[in-house]
């Protein structure tokens, strides 16, 4: 009995240590630049989005993106993560994979609120190397595939996160 209790204890804590050595979350907010709240990101007058996420060791990204609704009209709120490193560089999406970072959610113009709850899934390999995300808000009315394909471009030119995130903001003002 002694010696199978020990078994099965010693089985028990081999199914614990992946877990008690797993690295915490990485929290990241559209709303903090150079470690200040700047509030949310103003896509128009009175429409505004902000963006939080948790990118996680097992190759889960959580997300949390709120629109918020000042007119009588809605819009279609489009938010795009792209993952770097230490040098800015982007690491996620790769090439060829652009539509996997792109979210959109809608909001009725009689709303003032509205918050989507979402997840993506990245190589968990690279958890180690992201030092930071970059995010892009913006209307992106009835065509969301013109984002991701912009997107396609940017990271096969093998631009940094901050150029293709102003690129993408150009290509919707």
């Amino acid at each position: 009995m002694t010696r199978s209790k020990n078994l099965l204890g010693l089985i028990s804590l081999l199914l614990f240590l992946p877990s008690a050595f797993a690295g915490p979350p990485k929290e990241f907010d559209s709303g903090i630049k150079d470690g200040k709240d700047q509030g949310r990101d103003r896509i128009a007058p009175g429409w505004h989005m902000r963006t939080n996420i948790k990118v996680q060791d097992d190759g889960r990204i959580i997300g949390t993106t709120t629109l918020w609704n000042a007119n009588f009209n809605g819009f279609v709120g489009g938010a795009v993560i792209l993952l770097k490193d230490k040098d800015g560089n982007v690491i996620w999406p790769p090439a060829g994979e652009a539509g996997k970072a792109v979210m959109e959610k809608g909001i009725g113009g009689t709303e003032e609120s509205v918050v989507g709850k979402w997840d993506l899934t990245y190589p968990k390999e690279l958890f180690p190397k992201i030092a930071g995300a970059e995010f892009v808000h913006m209307n992106v009315g009835r065509n969301p595939a013109k984002l991701a394909e912009t997107l396609e471009g940017y990271l096969k030119a093998g631009k940094k996160a901050a150029e293709a995130a102003k690129g993408l903001y150009d290509l919707f003002k």
